[in-house]
């Protein structure tokens, strides 16, 4: 059985019905989330987003795993996650909506949605460092970082929950490297 099979299986006992992609040979030929260092599921394969995101214009960072776009039709006609019940570790690592990055002013150009609390949120892993432009905070409050790891500069502008910018504070487009969600 796959790695990304088996990651699958245990993500669906963990959290109800998950689609497992079929396993056809196209697939099966391809590496796994296992060889990746930040795999996200791309349509019908796996991609490594900290190499690229191939043709996506927008990628979903979950707790449970990421997921990518190639139209944003497709992005936005996903439902919002539903509550978890009966894993209070695993709830409690959600935001009610996401924090969503722009690498275009006005949310435009391509789109990463953050849903991960309480952890720095690193962009490098997901190949958005240093491009964010816009931005749109869900539910919960959020901090951005111009370093690796919550370091350097603090982001002078509203992060708290519900704002959002069509552009960022002067000396801010194109660099923010991290990001946390309380």
């Amino acid at each position: 059985m796959r790695t990304h099979v088996r990651l699958l299986v245990a993500a669906t006992l963990l959290v109800g019905a998950v689609a497992v992609p079929d396993a056809s040979p196209a697939v099966a030929d391809q590496p796994g989330p296992g060889d990746m260092v930040t795999p996200a599921w791309l349509e019908d394969h796996w991609i490594d987003m900290a190499t690229g995101w191939e043709d996506a214009v927008a990628c979903s960072v979950e707790p449970t795993g990421n997921t990518c776009y190639r139209t944003m039709a497709a992005f936005d006609a996903v439902p919002a996650p539903a509550p978890v019940k009966g894993l209070v570790a695993l709830a409690a690592s959600y935001c009610g909506s996401h924090v969503r990055l722009y690498d275009g002013t006005s949310y435009t150009g391509t789109v990463i949605s953050l849903n991960i609390r309480g952890a720095n949120i690193n962009l490098s892993a997901y190949s958005f460092d240093n491009v964010t432009s816009s931005y749109k905070i869900g539910a919960c409050d959020s901090e951005f970082f111009m370093g690796a790891n919550g370091s350097g500069s603090l982001y002078p502008g509203n992060t708290d929950a519900g704002a959002q910018a069509s552009s960022m504070v002067t000396g801010w487009s194109n660099q923010v490297s991290s990001v946390y969600i309380f």
